[in-house]
């Protein structure tokens, strides 16, 4: 395993309900428990936590973690936190160069529907590869998809050679769900 593969993953609330248990982090502690694959994971519901955390993150002693997971609901608008839609754009000046050579995956609905914001959010971030969905997604399906993603994203050692084994081997969740890797 290439340990500048690990993940940082960072997820929004899903629901208002205090007792909803919906949550990425299983998917994570499998792909540790299984692959080996390390990982961080927080929980944000606000703008700013996100950005501080991605900032954290991404610092010289967390070198290792090459994958960054946003995991919040999503439109062609941005990410939904505190009751609202966050711009690719406003993300990507919160986090102008931070991001620096780093794997992004948008786990959220819709997010690539504008494939311009993403390339705009890649340029100004300085992410190596973006990626994510452009249609609305089933919570269970995109879990699934990106179990094989983040295991696939550490087993190749070009996120292009990825793209490809994901659309042979997963053709159906690859096209319901409008993967794109920019």
């Amino acid at each position: 395993m290439n340990p500048a593969k690990n993940i940082l993953a960072i997820e929004g609330e899903w629901t208002n309900r205090l007792t909803d248990k919906e949550t990425i982090k299983s998917s994570l502690t499998f792909l540790e428990e299984i692959y080996g694959i390390q990982y961080i994971f927080r929980k944000v519901n606000t703008f700013n936590s996100l950005v501080d955390y991605l900032d954290q993150g991404t610092k010289a002693s967390y070198k290792n973690y090459g994958i960054i997971v946003l995991a919040f609901h999503g439109s062609n608008e941005g990410i939904r936190l505190e009751g609202k839609d966050i711009s690719l754009e406003n993300l990507a000046m919160e986090c102008d160069g931070i991001l620096e050579d780093k794997l992004v995956h948008f786990s959220s609905c819709a997010i690539f529907k504008d494939i311009e914001d993403i390339k705009f959010f890649k340029k100004i971030t300085g992410a190596k590869k973006v990626m994510g969905y452009s249609e609305n997604v089933d919570f269970l399906e995109s879990t699934l998809f990106d179990i094989a993603l983040l295991q696939k994203l550490n087993a190749f050692s070009h996120p292009k050679r990825v793209d490809k084994n994901l659309q042979i081997n997963y053709p159906a969740l690859y096209d319901r769900l409008g993967f794109k890797m920019v």
